[in-house]
């Protein structure tokens, strides 16, 4: 490498951190200390996406207490534009105000609340993934500047039982979207994981696929958004012929599916599978498909 010039040898680097930060993490740490002009090439790549799990809680409160560990916190924050997060304590561990330049974030609205609240008049989130949200009502309480930023949210649709949502959107599908889109000006991606298993509802999974398919025909009026996309996870894609049956009839070029044959059996699993996809790089943008991609199958096949 000393015989390289130096252009050349950063542009290795860099591919090389880019390629493996999500398959081989520790390799990538590992070049970063080999030198500290390395090291700088390399840590806006390395901590770029952070995902906090009980496993770094140590190290969090290492730097709550450590002055020279709290310097090393405000150096390595200042790279870091996407942030995973489902734990309310871990998420106090840190000071907020250093991720400044958090552009994406997987969390709970709680959690997303109190960053958007720290980055003030700063903000620069534009694309958030919400483990569960009540909409509109959690999100009129975050601060306007952070709602007009935001372009892209996926949360998971608020189901018949999840936080007493549901009655509101299956009622008026249209209030609710009205005055969702109002909070949200700059709005263009909308995506729903929609997970069935509440089995004190009964007959909910029908009434909850009528619900679903009124609530897409609400959406598609709106046309600023440029992508309306469904997560399918649990037995939501048993009834895939349905969902792709509601699709074709919309005609909406706009709508995108994606499968996730992960098994979700309780809310813990999907916490799971949001901080597994903010390791990975998965989201619904990247993984769902244009509705014209699905075919619809024979009448009577699930």
């Amino acid at each position: 490498m000393e015989q390289l010039p130096s252009e050349l040898a950063v542009q290795i680097w860099q591919t090389a951190a880019y390629q493996f930060r999500f398959i081989d993490r520790g390799s990538v740490v590992n070049l970063a200390r080999t030198s500290s002009f390395v090291y700088d090439v390399i840590a806006p790549i390395l901590y770029e996406r952070i995902v906090l799990t009980l496993r770094v809680q140590d190290a969090l409160n290492a730097f709550m207490f450590d002055d020279d560990l709290r310097s090393l916190a405000t150096r390595v924050f200042r790279h870091t534009r996407f942030l995973c997060t489902t734990n309310s304590y871990l998420a106090r561990s840190i000071n907020m105000a250093l991720l400044v330049n958090v552009e994406i974030i997987h969390t709970t609205s709680n959690i997303c609340l109190t960053l958007a609240r720290a980055q003030g008049d700063r903000v620069v989130l534009h694309d958030v993934r919400l483990w569960a949200i009540n909409i509109p009502s959690e999100v009129s309480q975050f601060p306007p500047l952070a709602l007009a930023n935001i372009v892209k949210i996926h949360s998971i649709y608020p189901y018949a039982g999840s936080y007493g949502s549901y009655h509101s959107i299956a009622r008026d599908p249209e209030d609710w979207m009205r005055r969702f889109m109002e909070l949200l000006p700059a709005l263009t991606h909308l995506g729903f994981s929609h997970i069935n298993h509440d089995s004190e509802w009964e007959n909910s999974a029908q009434l909850d696929m009528e619900s679903f398919a009124s609530f897409l025909r609400v959406l598609a009026g709106y046309q600023r958004l440029q992508v309306i996309a469904v997560r399918m996870v649990t037995d939501s894609i048993i009834r895939l012929g349905q969902w792709v049956q509601i699709g074709h009839e919309l005609s909406e070029e706009r709508l995108h599916f994606c499968i996730d044959d992960r098994e979700v059996n309780e809310w813990a699993d999907e916490i799971s599978s949001m901080v597994d996809d903010a390791q990975t790089g998965r989201s619904i943008w990247i993984e769902a498909k244009p509705i014209g991609t699905f075919e619809i199958l024979p009448s009577g096949t699930t």
